[in-house]
């Protein structure tokens, strides 16, 4: 087995977040089968270097998985505004005003999350979802009867 450097699962990891986030703003488009195996992916990855730096550096994994999923979060942000950018490159004073709000007048960052999400929301319309899945075979009179 070939040993990878923990620069190297970090990248990986960031190239992941990228495709996932041009997934979900509707840049590329994948089946659910792809989008989850890329999601399922990313999570392989988080932990096994959460692991790893958990033993290098003798902390919690715990720890060291929220590290870095923070680093994700700033990254899928700052993608986010980025993509917005790239949508509205002049000036938009009402969405100044919502940015400058969700940052400085949220006092948790769930209210933050919420206030962007209403901004930004537009942009994940297109995300993949889950095909919705087939109801369970019916069971038949007789067998309700028996169950009982």
């Amino acid at each position: 087995m070939t040993d990878y450097t923990y620069g190297w699962i970090d990248a990986k990891i960031t190239e992941t977040d990228a495709l996932i986030f041009k997934a979900d703003t509707g840049q590329i488009t994948l089946t659910w089968e792809q989008y989850k195996s890329l999601k399922d992916d990313a999570e392989i990855l988080m932990n096994t270097l959460a692991e790893g730096l958990a033993k290098t550096h003798n902390r919690p994994v715990v720890e060291m998985y929220e590290a870095r999923a923070k680093v994700r979060r700033s990254s899928y942000l700052a993608a986010t505004v980025a993509r917005h950018s790239d949508l509205f490159p002049g000036p938009v004073p009402e969405h100044d005003e919502i940015i400058r709000s969700a940052f400085h007048d949220s006092k948790t960052d769930e209210e933050t999350a919420l206030k962007l999400a209403g901004l930004y929301g537009y942009m994940f319309a297109n995300q993949p979802v889950e095909p919705p899945q087939p109801p369970p075979p019916s069971k038949g009179s007789l067998r309700r009867l028996l169950d009982r």
